[in-house]
């Protein structure tokens, strides 16, 4: 090992100059010098490029040589991060701070990685203590500016993504909220321009790159660059659908387009459901129970803030009331006989989780018309109606070719069904499958079902409010006209948050029609839904 290159190696990171460090230890590595502190640069290195399974081939090569290397554990933890896996990556984070509590890097990265579990306040913390053993350093105070932004602390926030870029001029996190500064204020052009400045940095992660591309989708497509915009999108979605391959392509999982079909197919030849129960049976001593579904960016988050301005009805959005049901009898082969199967003392446990969840949300119900709001529990509705026979189905239709565009341009929380939406053509697949299960599924099942027109209900409120209301068993309200008011008071975790709060308008309707050649092929695949459900070409 030559003493004389860790020495030059050394003096560059006293200098700051990284780059030209991991050029040193790059010449080193291929000479095969395997010093820990030359790993670590070589795996910093391919990091910045995005081989991250490279870095992490590079940081285990480190690791075996000194198994104490708190830095080396951090950086391991970053590129789990950034390959989407933050249980693993929360594990190398505690390894490290195992071995140095004081390690500012890895408080940040356990910081990351807590959010990514959904762990906000425990994130937080970590940012701060990241902060407090370094107030130099930048990424923090980036992160937690985007943490705050979230939780509607918009001064505390520019304070924070203020000091990021003091320190840092390209820190990523600060620049993505000044991106959304220049969004809100219009300045499109400006907008863009800072994204792809954000773009061109070899440092920006896969992830950031997923919502960079998606804010440069948005930009565009308010300057009515559409093909540009598309593109955008696009690239997004690639990105996204290459962090999360390994995990929903690998040959054991059964994927979502695979699920629906098994199910359409079992139930098409499936003999009609005809059991009675008796009144009020599974129904917790509400008034009314109603699920809200179709498919995500149909309308069900505008439907549901009207419905909540309704006195005695209330409404849960989007919590997985039925979670571990749908894991139970869903993601086994064997599960979907076993629920049909089942009997009543085998279902019960099943409906008391859901009320005791329920209650946990929302507390006392009784008496009330109670809205379980959750566009994806389409697939799922033979898992509803053994659990719950006198529910009612509300099932918003929507035109099919606006739907698949919305939802390939609005960012989800990762999971199988989710990540087909990362393709325009699995997409529109999924779609499509999943209306025609949703079709054998009424004809088979027994369902009440009222189907609710998204663009009828935009241009025609008052009747279509009062149609659904006498489908709930309802008096209208006229209060149920301010669900504008409702909106502005209730957390919507939904993409829609903003439209819903800026009332009803048509904008949204027909949408895909600036996208049309780009649809092309989506299209097509859509189209006998278009016709069934009564669009025009």
């Amino acid at each position: 090992m030559s003493t004389s290159r860790i020495d030059q190696i050394v003096r560059h990171l006293q200098q700051d100059d990284i780059p030209g460090a991991v050029r040193l230890a790059q010449s080193a590595y291929l000479n095969n010098e395997f010093d820990p502190l030359i790993l670590n640069l070589v795996a910093f290195g391919l990091e910045t490029d995005g081989d991250l399974e490279g870095a992490l081939r590079v940081l285990g090569e480190s690791l075996a040589q000194q198994p104490d290397d708190a830095m080396a554990y951090t950086n391991v933890g970053h590129c789990l991060v950034k390959l989407a896996r933050p249980t693993h990556a929360l594990e190398a984070f505690n390894a490290a701070l195992r071995i140095d509590p004081n390690l500012p890097r890895a408080h940040h990265g356990a910081g990351l990685a807590l959010w990514m579990r959904g762990e906000h306040a425990a994130g937080d913390a970590a940012q701060r203590r990241a902060i407090q053993l370094d107030p130099n350093y930048p990424d923090p105070y980036g992160a937690l500016a985007v943490s705050l932004a979230q939780h509607g602390d918009q001064a505390q926030s520019a304070a924070m993504a203020d000091r990021a870029l003091e320190l840092n001029p390209n820190e990523i996190q600060a620049l993505m909220l000044v991106a959304d500064r220049l969004f809100a204020s219009k300045a499109f052009e400006d907008c863009a321009a800072l994204l792809r400045r954000a773009l061109a940095d070899p440092a920006t992660a896969p992830l950031q790159r997923v919502s960079i591309h998606r804010k440069l989708g948005n930009c565009l497509d308010r300057l009515g660059r559409y093909p540009d915009a598309f593109e955008a999108y696009r690239q997004s979605n690639a990105y996204e659908r290459r962090v999360y391959k390994d995990l929903f392509e690998a040959e054991d999982i059964e994927s979502q387009p695979e699920k629906l079909k098994r199910l359409t197919a079992h139930f098409r030849s499936a003999a009609p459901m005809v059991e009675e129960v008796p009144a009020g049976h599974a129904m917790n001593g509400v008034r009314q129970h109603v699920f809200v579904m179709s498919f995500p960016r149909s309308g069900t988050t505008l439907l549901e803030q009207v419905l909540a301005s309704h006195p005695d009805i209330i409404p849960l959005e989007e919590q997985p009331t039925l979670s571990e049901a749908m894991a139970h009898f869903f993601n086994r082969r064997e599960g979907l006989a076993e629920l049909m199967a089942a009997t009543e003392a085998e279902l019960e446990p099943w409906r008391q989780r859901y009320w005791e969840k329920v209650a946990g949300y929302l507390g006392p119900i009784e008496d009330k018309v109670f809205v379980d709001k959750q566009p994806s529990l389409t697939a799922f509705l033979p898992l509803i109606r053994r659990l719950f026979p006198h529910a009612r189905i509300v099932f918003n239709i929507r035109d099919p070719r606006d739907v698949i565009l919305s939802c390939f341009r609005h960012g989800f929380v990762m999971n199988a069904n989710m990540y087909e939406y990362t393709d325009i053509l699995t997409l529109a697949q999924l779609y499509s499958l999943t209306m025609e299960c949703a079709h054998v599924y009424f004809e088979t099942l027994n369902l009440n079902v009222y189907k609710h027109r998204h663009e009828e209900f935009i241009t025609n409120f008052e009747p279509k409010t009062r149609e659904l209301c006498e489908f709930l068993g309802l008096t209208y309200n006229e209060n149920m006209r301010n669900f504008v008011e409702t909106a502005k008071k209730r957390e919507i975790n939904t993409p829609s948050r903003d439209q819903v709060r800026a009332g009803l308008n048509t904008s949204g309707m027909a949408y895909w029609r600036n996208y049309a050649d780009q649809l092309r092929e989506a299209a097509e695949i859509v189209k006998p839904w278009v016709t069934a459900y009564g669009y025009p070409d």
